[in-house]
């Protein structure tokens, strides 16, 4: 099988929705959820000439003015992983009603596994490793797979990317 062949299942699939957990973004696509990509590294979505969304807007007010340490202190003190005030949580939102009821038109994979998820309109996610820890899991594309015998019990199938001495490695986890 094709490697490329793997995200190309995505195509013509509709999106769902994009939000965080965690450190990861998680996009998931088809009705019911057939696919969900948990990443880990370099996410942006660009609609035309304009970024929509950067991975690293969680460091950012919604202004887009960085956060002061007394931010950071309160959010450590509270506990809050997810910042509900961040220019993150703010261009998910954006994100959500841009892309709504919209599929999947290419999918675009390079030698280095940078993914390019592309839609109507000029609207594009693209994934990029960024990290060289070894080992580092960039990200992870998930399909769910219902059962001959009950569709309401899902089996799934983990393509996961990461990295392998600075060379992206694609594995299969069952």
């Amino acid at each position: 099988m094709k490697k490329k062949f793997i995200f190309n299942k995505i195509e013509d699939e509709e999106f769902i929705n994009l939000f965080k957990q965690l450190d990861l973004l998680i996009i998931n696509f088809g009705k019911p959820i057939k696919y969900s990509l948990h990443i880990a590294s370099g996410v942006r979505i660009c609609w035309g000439e304009k970024i929509v969304l950067n991975v690293s807007d969680e460091f950012f007010t919604k202004d887009g003015f960085p956060k002061s340490n007394e931010v950071y202190e309160q959010l450590e003190k509270e506990g809050i992983i997810n910042d509900p005030n961040s220019l993150l949580e703010e261009n998910i939102k954006k994100v959500n009603r841009l892309l709504k009821g919209k599929r999947v038109k290419k999918v675009k994979i390079s030698k280095w596994k940078d993914l390019l998820i592309d839609f109507d309109d000029d609207i594009e996610i693209q994934i990029m490793p960024d990290c060289l820890e070894r080992g580092f899991e960039y990200y992870r594309f998930i399909e769910f797979i219902p059962s001959l015998k009950d569709e309401s019990n899902y089996e799934s199938i983990h393509y996961i990317v990461s990295n392998d001495a600075g060379r992206p490695r694609l594995e299969i986890e069952r």
